[in-house]
């Protein structure tokens, strides 16, 4: 107890570290409100009936409904910062902790899948139809949550209201389940981190060499003159799926890395007893901490950069022009062009009845001089 003490006494004598702490309590509720407002809006757009047939559309809902969850719960948990300690509840402690945990899980998942699902539409197009369809999405969304439950319920019996010194209780792993924790702190570093990691490098690399060799054929048919000159990355399928592709991806190892592979630093270096300071790595582990918070954060932004078709239809759902503004803010020069307008369209309309009318003359005129003659 006496070295923990010294050491929290320590971090709070840290200038740096009580900064970095600072600007958590302010930047983590605009990311939490932000970024949930934003991927409710991603998702309602993804499901939208132009986009929800499409495989990839549902693996980003998806994905956007899980980060949404994943804010709401830091949410929670940043409260106890400004004395509303409803982390520190029984019930809440465990659903928060068990959430996140599956949230977390989900998201990265669902990248891999997303990555996945790209390297087929670039080496095996033909086989599109028959791997990427809605269906198999679906199941694919309902097995990983139930993966994600059967995995990550340990919160739900391993984490409780742990007395301080007699005064209010904390959430806090169980002392009891410490062997169990550690385990399954192992488990997920490996589920969350090194194996999605290798597999999206493995699949950017591999779709990358795909991208090579159909640029180089391109390069190939437009010296023989077989193939029309158009950007490779703006026009081309390959390289709007590489687009974003590599925005989904380089976010995901930027934002996401960072915070696991500092935690799995820690397990290392303690599992071989190996001297650490303890107050640099926790600073390091707030900073990561807030990259990995601004991951489930910036969804919507990444596809409206890099997303067309999403960008069209969000503009379609979320910007429609309104008739009566649009009435409104007619100038004063288009209404004088279109008075314009109507008074030549009221000369064409009058021209016309003159013609009219002399044609009726000349025709009476011709039939009166005809019976006058026959007469």
């Amino acid at each position: 107890m006496a070295a923990n003490d010294t050491f929290q006494y320590s971090l709070d004598r840290d200038v740096v570290y009580v900064s970095i702490r600072s600007i958590q309590k302010f930047l983590i509720p605009v990311v939490c409100f932000l970024g949930s407002t934003g991927n409710i809006l991603a998702a309602c757009t993804f499901l939208a009936r132009t986009l929800r047939d499409k495989s990839c559309c549902l693996y980003l809902a998806a994905k956007c409904l899980s980060d949404t969850m994943f804010l709401i719960s830091l949410f929670l948990v940043w409260l106890d910062r400004v004395d509303v300690p409803a982390f520190h509840l029984h019930g809440f402690c465990q659903i928060i902790i068990f959430v996140t945990y599956i949230c977390g899980f989900l998201s990265v998942w669902f990248v891999v899948f997303i990555t996945a699902e790209n390297y087929i539409r670039v080496s095996c197009p033909g086989r599109v139809s028959q791997l990427c369809t809605p269906e198999k999405a679906k199941t694919a969304i309902l097995i990983l949550v139930i993966i994600s439950i059967f995995v990550y319920h340990f919160p739900l019996w391993t984490t409780g209201i742990v007395l301080n010194n007699g005064t209010a209780g904390q959430c806090s792993l169980l002392a009891k389940y410490n062997v169990v924790n550690q385990g399954l702190t192992y488990a997920d570093t490996v589920l969350t981190l090194a194996l999605p990691s290798v597999l999206i490098i493995f699949l950017v690399v591999a779709i990358l060499c795909h991208l090579y060799e159909a640029f180089k054929r391109q390069i190939r048919l437009r010296r023989l003159g077989r193939h029309p000159r158009r950007s490779f990355l703006n026009k081309s399928p390959h390289g709007r799926i590489t687009k974003m592709l590599f925005a989904v991806s380089t976010v995901f190892i930027l934002f996401h890395t960072p915070s696991h592979a500092i935690r799995l630093r820690l397990l290392i270096l303690q599992f071989l007893n190996k001297d650490i300071n303890p107050v640099e790595e926790f600073k390091l582990q707030r900073i990561f901490e807030l990259l990995y918070y601004v991951n489930f954060s910036t969804n919507c932004v990444i596809y409206l950069i890099f997303g067309k078709s999403f960008r069209q239809v969000f503009k379609q759902i979320y910007c429609k022009p309104q008739p009566c503004c649009a009435k409104q803010k007619t100038s004063p020069q288009q209404r004088r062009f279109s008075s314009l307008f109507q008074s030549e369209n009221l000369a064409e309309k009058e021209t016309e009845t003159i013609c009219l009318h002399s044609v009726d003359d000349v025709w009476e005129k011709r039939n009166s001089a005809t019976s006058t003659s026959d007469k």
